[in-house]
């Protein structure tokens, strides 16, 4: 999967704790392109393997859902209005709502894949949620023509208060009042119809997150699909534990290898080795252990 998980686009006004305001498309729209559900099925039946994310996905409906899932320990709640919001909750913590870009606000959502819900546009871009077997929901925007928006704001509220901001990888990271962590969301991707990549970035106020696809201008193939991806149950601490032990295996490698080579000179084969059992002390200790190594060795 491309930016899948251990295995969704975002933005706007954000509301939190309360506060909403209506989520859009930050430019100048195409009010005479309908982006009908069928096309919307076809462009994301187009990416390799971004459907298989929610292959094993049992869902229901409702009055006001279009679908609803419990996977990886969070339910998703996709509503039947796409100027409803999707939902997500853990087992156990906070859960959190986002809105759609008003683009997708044009009709109801049709489940066209497991799992995976689909909404028209009359503004040459439209909208779909995918609840994934991971745990969490990935948000894609599917933007047909030119001339459509670069920018996509998705409103997000969570209970008692809450902030965004973004990370050092490129993704985001959705608090709550306290500061304790809601969601991650991954780096966003943003990909076109031959399957070369389109350049796309987050950008928030600290309420709201917005992910800009800058395809103007660009040769691209339309139809051109990007996402982000929010993180929450069993795929949150999956991601967060990866992102920590890569951290500390990094460090403790880095620190080993840069020892052995300053205290025993630049030996391809032993930097190498000292750098592995640096990453083993990395992950042992919490990070420090490439150090610690390096100077009981030392």
């Amino acid at each position: 999967m491309r930016l899948r998980l251990v295995s969704a686009t975002l933005v706007g006004a954000l509301c939190v704790g309360g506060l909403s305001a209506p989520a859009f498309a930050g430019e100048p729209a195409a009010p005479d392109r309908t982006v009908t559900t069928q096309e919307v099925a076809a462009a994301l039946g187009d990416v390799p393997g971004l459907l298989a994310g929610s292959d094993g996905v049992t869902v229901s409906a409702d009055r006001d859902s279009a679908a609803s899932a419990t996977t990886g320990g969070a339910t998703v709640d996709v509503p039947k209005a796409a100027s409803g919001e999707v939902t997500l909750a853990p087992e156990a913590g906070t859960g959190f709502a986002v809105s759609l870009p008003a683009g997708a606000a044009d009709g109801p959502g049709t489940l066209v894949a497991p799992g995976t819900v689909a909404y028209p546009s009359g503004d040459g871009s439209a909208n779909a949620v995918q609840a994934l077997e991971g745990g969490g929901a990935r948000m894609l925007t599917v933007i047909s023509v030119p001339t459509a928006a670069t920018e996509y704001r998705y409103d997000v509220s969570v209970p008692g208060g809450g902030s965004i901001a973004l990370t050092e990888d490129g993704g985001a990271v959705v608090r709550d009042g306290s500061g304790g962590t809601v969601s991650q969301v991954a780096a966003p991707w943003a990909t076109d119809a031959n399957g070369a990549p389109v350049p796309t970035r987050f950008s928030t106020d600290g309420t709201s997150l917005t992910q800009v696809v800058d395809h103007r201008g660009g040769g691209h193939a339309y139809p051109i699909v990007a996402d982000p991806v929010w993180l929450v149950g069993a795929a949150l601490a999956a991601y967060v534990v990866l992102r920590w032990a890569l951290g500390a295996c990094g460090l403790g490698y880095l620190s080993g290898a840069a020892q052995e080579a300053f205290f025993h000179g630049w030996v391809w084969q032993n930097v190498r080795r000292a750098g592995r059992e640096g990453c083993v002390w990395g992950l042992l200790t919490g990070g420090a252990g490439g150090l610690a190594r390096a100077l009981i060795r030392r």
